[in-house]
Formats: structure tokens, sequence, C-alpha cells
């Protein structure tokens, strides 16, 4: 979950006082507005700790006593991150849009972010072509987020969703923008940036929500997903202590579902076709797979270990019918789905080599016609 106040604060170099001081609040004095900021603060850190039920009472009696604060909206849009999660997603879809329609002309860094916060949730209600609306809306006020949201982040969440819309050109555009994002914030180092900005971004672009996956989405979910899980395998590499487990939790819960899926799907010909879905995505992180002798953290053991047993579960599938003889291991040999592959080796990441797989065709970017 993200921090309201340090985040912005960061991004804009001012003081939280400027930034959320409304022209109703110009009564209060100084003292006042710090013990407000110094009280939502300590309210952020039980947040940012996770406690979302109690992160979200407090969020709650915070408005409820400074009903005129300055502070007011950034506590609002904080109770919607406590829904979140807590996962009461149309809650908190009802509050970010709220907040993102009161603070637009006044407070543009709460409206930008709480659009932000919109195409998350708006994608955990299904919603995915509002959730792709919001962050063109929280891109055109990038200057109100910090770098690495609007350059990183954002772009590569569009990409998924054009990819998963089967807009291939468009994905291929936004990715790239997102790698040079990548590149520019780290040599740019903006002010505030977080030691742990890399995987955090690298898990915000690579995580598309599971919450509404199944059969009917089944092959746009792949198609999305294999644009950008590549920046989870990212964050396993990275061994952060904090973001590569949740990177492998995320991979893990991912693979079983779309493993689960295929399982009980109970048509054979659909069964086969989000079985080859399915095997395609695998083989995709594949690619990924460290070689014998490269260092490897345990997170990676961990991921490609579990990828191993899909992989050879999905071939099985595929080689065999429901009820009927599976194929000899030679027939298995001689019509093998297996492909050989190597890592693309990303300047960020130490103790990688150059080899020779690349992300999609770079394209330069240009103006959408159809947004």
């Amino acid at each position: 979950m993200m921090r309201i106040l340090l985040l912005v604060c960061a991004s804009l170099m001012m003081s939280c006082g400027h930034v959320w001081v409304s022209p109703n609040d110009q009564a209060a004095s100084q003292a006042e507005r710090d013990a407000q900021e110094k009280e939502l603060n300590k309210i952020e850190e039980v947040l940012a700790q996770e406690k979302y039920a109690e992160a979200l009472a407090a969020f709650q009696a915070f408005q409820a006593e400074y009903p005129q604060s300055g502070f007011f909206m950034a506590a609002r849009l904080g109770e919607a991150q406590a829904l979140e999660g807590l996962g009461q997603w149309t809650q908190a879809v009802a509050i970010e849009r709220e907040v993102s329609l009161i603070t637009l002309k006044e407070q543009p860094e709460i409206a930008a972010l709480a659009l932000y916060r919109l195409s998350f949730t708006y994608r955990e209600i299904g919603e995915d072509s509002k959730a792709a609306a919001a962050l063109l809306d929280a891109q055109r006020l990038g200057n109100y987020l910090p770098m690495q949201i609007t350059k990183v982040e954002i772009p590569a969440r569009l990409a998924a969703f054009y990819a998963s819309q089967g807009r291939d050109k468009e994905a291929a555009s936004y990715l790239n923008d997102a790698e040079k994002g990548v590149e520019k914030v780290q040599q740019e180092k903006p002010e505030g940036l977080a030691k742990d900005w890399l995987p955090r971004a690298y898990y915000q672009m690579g995580s598309i929500s599971i919450n509404q996956l199944g059969a009917e989405n089944f092959s746009e979910f792949i198609r999305g997903e294999r644009v950008v899980q590549v920046y989870l395998l990212k964050v396993l590499k990275l061994n952060d202590s904090k973001w590569s487990p949740k990177a492998l939790n995320y991979l893990n819960e991912m693979y079983r579902e779309l493993d689960r899926l295929v399982v009980a799907e109970t048509s054979h010909q659909n069964q086969i076709q989000m079985g080859g879905a399915f095997f395609d995505l695998i083989e995709g992180a594949d690619l990924f797979r460290p070689l014998e002798g490269q260092r490897q953290t345990t997170y990676e053991k961990d991921f490609f270990a579990m990828l191993s047993l899909m992989r050879k579960k999905t071939e099985e599938l595929l080689y065999s019918t429901r009820g009927g003889m599976e194929l000899t291991e030679e027939s298995k040999k001689l019509n093998s789905l297996k492909r050989a592959g190597r890592v693309k080796a990303d300047s960020l990441l130490p103790h990688e080599k150059k080899s020779t797989i690349s992300l999609p065709l770079k394209v330069v970017p240009t103006e959408d016609p159809n947004l």
C-alpha cells in the first residue's frame, strides 16, 4: 500500500503543510496542522504494516475529528487503501472515484494518486477498460506523481492491458516506455526515491489481479501476463526482503489458479486450448530460468521448481486426451513442445550475463488514435 503523505510530499519536494492545506484550512494554526499531519502519518505507519482493520478505523476517526482539515481528503484516500487491503473493492472504488473528482482542481496530487489506485480496484472488480482509463487519466496528471509511477509503473500496466486485448503494437510501445522509464529513474534518482523502489515498481508492473480470473477471460489474462511476468521474475532475482516473497507468492498463486482452471474445464477442446495458452506462459517464464552454475536466489529456486512441475503436468495434458490413450515416450520426444531459450540480461540486476532473449519488439511510441 502507498504511503499517501510521504509519497506525495517526496515526489513534489514540498512540505506536506503546503501540499495539503486547502483554503478552508487557512484559519488553523501551524501547530494544529502539524499535529494533524503527525497523527495521519502514524495512521499511515499502521497501514504500511498491513494492519488494515486498525488503519481503517483510525482513518475514519481522523475524518470524524477533523472534518474541516486540509488533510481530510488524504485521510479519505487512506480509508480507501485500507479497504483495498481488506478486499472490500467496491467500497474502495466508490471512495477513490469521489476523491479523484473532488480534489482534481485544488489538490491534484491527491486526485492523481486516487486515479492510480482506481486502476487497481477497477481491475479487482473486473472493470478492465475502466482500469485502463484510470491509468490514462493518472498519466495525464503525471507531474503530480512520483517519476517511478508515471514513467515506469503506468506504462507497464497499460502494456499488459493492450496485450490482453490483442493490440500488440500499443503493448510494445508502452512496454518500451516502461523500460526507458526504469533507465530514467535510475539515472536521475529523484529526491525522496525509496531504496526499494525498483523491486516495488517491478512488482506493481508484473502483478495483474486474479480476483476475476475465470475460463471466460483465461486467454486475455494469459496475453497480458505474458508481457509483464518478466518483471516479477526480476523481483525474485533482486532478493528483496519485502517484495521478493510477495512476487513469489503472487506467481505461485497465479500459476496454481491457472492450472486449476485448466484441469476443471469440462470441454476437451476448450481444455486443450487453455492448456496450450498456459503452456506458452510457462515456457515464457522458463526462458528466464538461470543456467546451471549461475547464481540463484532462494525465491528463484522455489519458483522454478514449481514451474517444472507445472510444465510436466501441462505437457502430459496436452499429449493425452480425456479418457483416451496417452502417447508413448518416443512420441513425446519427437513432438516435444520444449524450445530452447536464454534469459535477457538486465543491466539493473546484479550477477547477470548477456544473452539472446529480448523483450517484445520496441516500437517508437506514437499518439494512440483509438484513445
